[in-house]
């Protein structure tokens, strides 16, 4: 996707939005005035009956009222079927009327949206992990990990029994350190953004109450949407020790029928919109991706456009390469090794203001040789400090994941 490309984009979404408000008017006219009409000739009636017996008088007045409730019936049927989709300042969807769900193994159904239930791991279950991280930690490489809280453990909904588990569960990966202690404090910043609230509790714990802050994640996936990339940056660049800079990105809904991941797997008929988020206009970019197969791709955007209507739309960002470069022309920024998933990979537009260079590595999309560990991406780029932002279930979870951290020497 090409800066025209982009331009394209942002033209047709101010089309697709202005069809949208004329659509929802002439809904919401057309239903006003059928049920104007009705009421004005429930009423007329009930004038005409009134020289009627009192039986006859009461019938007719509990037919008109059954009249005029099934025109209010009839528009709230018809606004329930609609996908609201109100924009902020920023773009991003924010409402959306939700229908009953089915439920399913390990997906928490609320209302309005599925959550998935976090799993935490048995100690003896990280162990090759924590190896690993001790190992990072105590390199000549600055490394960095934050963790992305599942959107269960920020919204606390009721049915999830144990909303901090994650929480310690992350923090049992690191003996001490530097690594432990940015990680806990990013994930507790992320988490107080996300919930909409910066008071901390006496156990040192951010006060977070459910709903306060909405559209963080995708509500039928367990990804982040551009919005919730935006709140979690500052948080991200406090760790990293870089001052955040007046940048911004658009956010550009490409879809309006998403399903996510949830949605799929509970056979929900949800649909929500997709949106990814664009940087600056101006900003120029070179970016070379590989696939597991080696095949490599070039191209002047971060997104494949075509990918949009893939089983993942997730995969539009590098066209589906798990391992990217993208370098910024005029930037004097340092260069960043990243390793990133489908849920967290909606930062990276965020961070390219901030480097000149940024390798972008994604384990779970399959890893080409001579790059399927971390330390062999580090030994092709010397120097080059690592940047580990994923959700916190794949940090914990993915076997994928733990594998590319792993060393030579364990």
């Amino acid at each position: 996707m090409s800066e025209n490309d982009n331009t394209a984009l942002r033209r047709e979404r101010r089309r697709q939005e202005r069809r949208r408000r004329e659509q929802q008017l002439r809904i919401r006219t057309g239903a006003l005035a059928v049920g104007a009409v009705l009421l004005i000739a429930a009423l007329v009636r009930i004038a005409a009956l009134k020289t009627d017996v009192a039986s006859q008088s009461a019938t007719a007045i509990s037919e008109a009222a059954e009249e005029e409730t099934a025109v209010q019936n009839a528009e709230g049927s018809q606004e329930e079927t609609e996908i609201s989709q109100e924009e902020t300042e920023g773009g991003d969807a924010e409402e959306y009327v939700i229908e009953s769900l089915p439920g399913a193994a390990g997906i928490l159904r609320t209302e309005d949206r599925l959550y998935k239930l976090p799993l935490i791991p048995e100690t003896e279950d990280t162990e090759q992990l924590r190896a690993s991280l001790a190992a990072l930690a105590g390199g000549e490489t600055r490394v960095t990990l934050i963790a992305i809280p599942s959107a269960a453990c920020v919204d606390r909904p009721e049915g999830l029994e144990e909303p901090d588990a994650e929480r310690g569960a992350l923090k049992g990966l690191f003996e001490k350190g530097s690594m432990r202690d940015k990680a806990k404090t990013a994930y507790d910043a992320i988490r107080s953004a996300y919930a909409g609230q910066t008071e901390m509790g006496e156990n040192g714990l951010p006060v977070v109450e459910l709903g306060q802050q909405d559209g963080n994640y995708y509500r039928t996936d367990t990804a982040i949407t551009p919005r919730g990339a935006e709140r979690a940056l500052p948080a991200v660049l406090e760790a990293l020790g870089i001052e955040k800079l007046d940048a911004k990105c658009d956010t550009i809904i490409v879809k309006n029928d998403y399903r996510g991941i949830l949605g799929e797997t509970a056979g929900s008929d949800l649909r929500e919109a997709f949106s990814v988020p664009v940087p600056e206009e101006g900003m120029r970019m070179a970016v070379s991706g590989t696939e597991a197969d080696g095949r490599s791709r070039s191209s002047a955007s971060l997104y494949e456009e075509s990918l949009l209507d893939s089983e993942d739309p997730f995969r539009v960002y590098f066209g589906g390469s798990a391992l990217a470069r993208i370098r910024i022309a005029g930037s004097e920024g340092d260069s960043l090794i990243l390793v990133t998933d489908r849920d967290s990979v909606n930062m990276v537009p965020f961070l390219l203001p901030y480097y000149r260079e940024i390798t972008v590595v994604m384990p779970q999309r399959g890893l080409p040789a001579g790059a399927e560990t971390l330390e062999q991406v580090s030994a092709s780029r010397p120097g080059t400090d690592i940047l580990i932002l994923c959700a916190a279930g794949t940090v914990l979870n993915d076997e994928t994941f733990a594998g590319f951290l792993q060393t030579g020497g364990e």
